[in-house]
């Protein structure tokens, strides 16, 4: 099946992702947002404007795609943890759509203002690169695994894999990316998969979503060499390389930040431009079939890096609650912390 035109453009274009919405969020919201089943979703029905403004934040800085605030999103999941009704749930996520597509609009008018009159323009528009260059800013709707349902930190571990069969983790991604859908995102974004099974689901998924429909997925990883379940790299490149409608291959903030290269080498099959330029032998080498895979069909390489923590599988310090109201929340089974502390 061959590609929009919109998605044969984004295979020749590099652009910058926006951060973590959900970080964002817990540091800006007086809600514990770390805390609760919903995670930054939360805000989309208490502080939606909140949730604009943060999109614009990122949009200000410079990146080029948004993601919704949807990443801990399910139709049953979120309605649980907000205590409303499914349907009440669903129109919460398209309005996450609504309010990245309309912080892309007030952003993009600001942007049009600064190119007319730079003496007037905000500051935060007179450095960087050429102004008149900037790509049209994109939606991808966030989706993460099936881990935000348990709450338990499982997206480094992938544990529930392990007894999930393929048609029920195909039916639960297949609700929450026809919601997104057909509110009008520019493309889906799966983050944070940690499974081989789960990233055969989703590529049933986008075969089952209306014709047009691309995306980009990410899997966790700890060594650039296997899923946080601990298969091999090369079996996911496999997998993505087989679904046309999955344009994007990457990895996310898991994964230190010396080994992102050899992690993008397996999963997309290519050498790094040090080797391929100088020659050079750094450590970085596809697997040869993800290599041979991705001769037929290239995609576009996705980086998460974050700023140098790790995650610990182990039980968090109390840091305090913002709102009491949370503090009887599950929590997660780990804990970000910086190397060697």
């Amino acid at each position: 099946m061959p590609l929009p035109p919109k998605a044969v453009q984004w295979l020749n274009e590099m652009r910058i992702l926006d951060g973590g919405f959900g970080s964002e969020a817990a540091i800006r919201s007086d809600y514990e947002i770390d805390a609760h089943k919903a995670w930054s979703c939360l805000l989309l029905q208490n502080e939606p404007a909140l949730v604009l403004d943060i999109h614009k934040s990122f949009l200000r800085s410079g990146c080029d795609v948004i993601s919704t605030n949807t990443y801990q999103a399910a139709p049953q999941t979120l309605a649980d943890a907000l205590n409303v009704e499914v349907v009440v749930a669903e129109a919460l996520m398209k309005k996450a759509v609504t309010l990245a597509r309309r912080a892309i609009e007030e952003f993009w008018k600001e942007y049009e203002q600064s190119l007319r009159n730079e003496e007037t323009a905000p500051n935060m528009f007179k450095h960087g690169y050429n102004k008149a260059e900037r790509l049209y800013p994109l939606v991808a709707g966030s989706l993460g695994p099936y881990a935000i349902v348990l709450h338990d930190g499982s997206e480094y571990t992938g544990a529930y894999a392990d007894h999930m069969s393929l048609d029920e983790l195909t039916k639960f991604h297949l609700e929450r990316a026809k919601i997104l859908v057909s509110a009008g995102v520019d493309l889906l974004a799966w983050e944070t998969i940690p499974a081989l099974i789960e990233v055969q689901a989703i590529a049933e998924v986008m075969r089952q979503l209306p014709e047009g429909t691309v995306a980009w997925l990410s899997v966790s990883t700890r060594d650039g060499q296997t899923t946080a379940h601990g298969e091999p790299l090369h079996k996911v490149a496999a997998i993505v390389n087989s679904c046309d409608s999955i344009i994007g291959i990457g990895v996310n903030c898991f994964i230190p930040h010396e080994l992102i290269g050899q992690a993008l080498a397996n999963v997309g099959g290519l050498e790094t431009l040090r080797d391929r330029i100088a020659g050079s032998d750094d450590g970085y080498h596809p697997h040869p079939e993800a290599l041979r895979l991705n001769a037929k069909r290239p995609k576009i390489l996705i980086a998460y890096p974050n700023s140098g923590e790790m995650w610990l599988e182990t039980p968090p310090r109390s840091s305090g609650d913002k709102r009491k109201k949370h503090r009887n929340q599950p929590q997660p089974k780990g804990h970000w912390v910086w190397p060697n502390n």
